[in-house]
C-alpha cells in the first residue's frame, strides 16, 4: 500500500524507455498512465502502446500540482480527464496532441471522475461531500437525489477512491478499500466496499436506493486504485494492499448482481504490495497493473498468479508512494460494450438474473421476451471465440430459462474463466457475463 520497498534492480530490464513527447490522436486500445511520479518528470501523462510496450511522454504536469487518484477517458471530448490539487487546482482534459484544458477551473477539484461517453462526466467531491456532473456544454450541475430536491451524497465523512459509469445498468459504481475505516459506505469497514448508485434514464438524478457489497482482498489493509470494463459488462477492480503475499488484487464485479469473482492474483514477491494502478486491456485480453516496485506495467490473464508478464518498463519515477491512474482509450463502456442491457429497455427482450453465477456444474440462463419470438444464446469465451450455441425457438411473451451445462459444442467441459452469453432475439443482441469456477 504505497510502502517503501527494496528490490534488486539488476533483474529488472526495461522493455521500453520513455521517449520524447509524441503528439497524435489517441488510438483505440491505447493505454494512458496519469501519474505523480513519471520517470523523467515530476508528474505527467504517459502513453503506452499495448502491442509493443513503447512508452511516450504526452504531458508534463507542473511540480506545484498533485495528481488525484482518479482519471477517465471521455470519448465525447476525446480527452483523458483527470483531477489535480495544489496550485491551479482543477479538473483537466488532455488530448492526444498534449493540449491541456481546464474543464472545471478552480477548487475544489473532484476526487473521482467517470465519463458517461456522451458528454456527461460524473464527479464526486470529498468536501463538500456529494456528486455533481458536467454536461456536454461544459455546465456543472448537482446530481440530485431520488426525490429530485437535493444534491445526492453518500453522507458526511464517507469516501470513495474509484468511480466508473456502467452503461448496462445505467448506474455509477464506486469503490473504496478498508483503509478508509469507518468512512466506508459499506457496513463492514474492514473489507473492500463497492456501491452501486442507480440513475434515472436522463442521468440527472438518482433513481432509487444504493446497493453495496463487500469482499476481502487482504487483512493488511486495502486501497482501491483502478477500474476497467471487461467484455460482457463486468468491471475489473484493482486493489493495492500492504502485503507482498499472493493476494487477489484483481477482482471482477458484476454490476447487475453486485457479485464478485477473483480475476487474478499477484505475488508472492518483494514489491507485490506496490500495485498502484490498473485496468483491463481489450487489445491484450488481460488485466494490466502498475507495479511501481519493479517500474513496470505487468499483465495477467484470468486465473493468473505470480509475477505476471511484463509489458513495459520505465513508467515509474520513484517506486514508492506513487499515485497514478491507468486508463484504456475508448473503454468507457459505451463503445466497448456496444450492446443493450435489456433490463426493461425498449426492444423484444433482455436478460434476467442467471443463477448460480459464478457456477461450477451449470448455470440457468434467464431472459424475457415481449412477444412471440424465438431466442438463441451464443456463448463466447473472453477472447470472442464461440463456445456453445443454445436455441429455444418456442418462446411466447414472458420470462424463460435455458440451461448451460458448462460444455462446448463438442460436449467438452470448458475451462474455468469468464464467458460472454449473447442473447439474440429478433435481430437484437443482449449480453451478460457468466463465470465458471474450478
Amino acid at each position: 500500500m504505497r510502502t517503501t520497498i527494496a528490490i534488486s534492480m539488476s533483474v529488472l530490464v526495461s522493455l521500453a524507455t520513455v521517449t520524447a513527447t509524441v503528439a497524435a490522436p489517441f488510438v483505440k486500445g491505447e493505454l494512458v498512465l496519469v501519474t505523480n511520479a513519471a520517470p523523467t518528470i515530476n508528474a505527467g501523462i504517459l502513453r503506452v502502446d499495448p502491442l509493443t510496450g513503447t512508452v511516450t511522454q504526452l504531458v508534463d504536469i507542473p511540480n506545484s500540482q498533485t495528481v488525484r487518484n482518479s482519471a477517465t477517458w471521455d470519448p465525447y471530448r476525446t480527452q483523458v480527464v483527470y483531477s489535480v490539487s495544489g496550485a491551479g487546482e482543477a479538473l483537466y482534459g488532455a488530448d492526444g496532441d498534449g493540449v491541456v484544458t481546464a474543464l472545471v477551473p478552480g477548487a475544489p477539484s473532484p476526487w473521482c471522475v467517470a465519463s458517461r461517453g456522451d458528454g456527461v462526466i460524473y464527479l464526486w467531491y470529498l468536501s463538500p461531500e456529494g456528486f455533481r456532473y458536467l454536461d456536454a456544454a461544459g455546465v456543472l450541475h448537482d446530481l440530485l437525489d431520488a426525490g429530485g430536491v437535493a444534491k445526492f451524497g453518500l453522507g458526511q465523512g464517507k469516501v470513495l477512491q474509484q468511480l466508473s459509469y456502467d452503461p448496462a445498468t445505467n448506474s455509477l459504481i464506486g469503490v473504496v478499500g478498508s483503509s478508509s475505516g469507518s468512512s466506508s459506505p459499506c457496513l463492514d469497514p474492514n473489507q473492500v466496499c463497492a456501491i452501486k448508485i442507480p440513475l434515472e434514464p436522463g442521468g440527472t438524478r438518482v433513481a432509487g436506493p444504493t446497493t453495496t457489497t463487500s469482499f476481502e482482498v487482504s487483512t493488511s489493509g486495502e486501497v482501491a486504485v483502478g477500474m476497467g470494463h471487461v467484455p460482457g459488462g463486468s468491471l475489473l477492480l484493482i486493489v493495492d494492499t500492504n502485503s507482498n503475499a499472493a493476494e487477489p488484487r484483481m477482482t471482477l464485479l458484476d454490476p447487475a448482481s453486485m457479485t464478485t469473482t477473483t480475476y487474478a492474483s499477484n505475488g508472492p514477491y518483494t514489491g507485490a504490495a506496490a500495485t498502484n494502478a490498473g485496468t483491463y486491456s481489450h487489445v491484450l485480453g488481460r488485466a494490466v497493473i502498475l507495479d511501481t516496485g519493479r517500474d513496470s506495467l505487468v499483465t495477467f490473464p484470468f486465473g493468473g498468479t505470480g509475477v505476471g508478464t511484463r509489458l513495459a518498463g520505465g513508467v515509474s519515477g520513484s517506486g514508492t508512494n506513487e499515485v497514478a491512474q491507468l486508463v484504456e482509450i475508448d473503454s468507457s463502456g459505451v463503445a466497448i460494450v456496444g450492446v443493450q442491457p435489456g433490463h426493461g429497455d425498449a426492444g423484444p427482450g433482455g436478460w434476467r438474473a442467471s443463477t448460480p453465477n459464478p457456477f461450477r456444474e451449470g448455470v440457468t440462463l434467464r431472459y424475457f421476451t415481449t412477444g412471440a419470438a424465438g431466442g438463441s444464446i451464443v456463448i463466447h469465451d473472453i477472447a470472442g471465440r464461440r463456445v456453445r450455441l443454445l436455441r429455444k425457438d418456442d418462446d411466447d411473451a414472458g420470462v424463460h430459462a435455458i440451461e448451460w451445462d458448462g460444455r462446448d459444442d463438442r460436449g467438452v467441459r470448458v475451462r474455468a474463466g469468464v464467458y460472454l452469453a449473447d442473447l439474440v432475439i429478433a435481430g437484437h443482441r443482449y449480453r451478460q457475463t457468466v463465470v465458471r469456477l474450478n
